[in-house]
């Protein structure tokens, strides 16, 4: 059975230099990578529509009867406190639609 050859020292740095090019290729191409699927999923997601309240406006229908309660819930961005207006009373079941899909 053959044994393996030693490298000599010179050997063994050109190695560790070849491993080395190799990680740090692959840690930028990874960012670019990265930097360009986020570039491309930025500029093709127009993101989400707001009312000029700031807020989003929920209708709750009530199935056992012809009445439409809506919710309206306003978030202040400088303090970051939510008020919510609920309704007083519910009854049967409700179906919430929020205009999204």
């Amino acid at each position: 059975m053959k044994s393996a050859i030693r490298l000599t020292p010179a050997d063994r740095n050109r190695a560790m230099g070849r491993l080395r090019s190799i990680t740090i290729g692959t840690a930028v191409a990874s960012l670019v990578a990265v930097a360009g699927f986020g570039t491309v999923a930025a500029a093709t997601n127009p993101g989400s529509s707001k009312d000029d309240s700031g807020g989003t406006t929920a209708a709750l229908s009530d199935d056992s009867s012809d009445t439409t309660t809506t919710t309206t819930t306003t978030t202040n961005s400088s303090s970051l406190k939510s008020t919510t207006t609920t309704p007083s009373t519910t009854s049967g079941k409700a179906h919430v639609s929020t205009g999204s899909s």
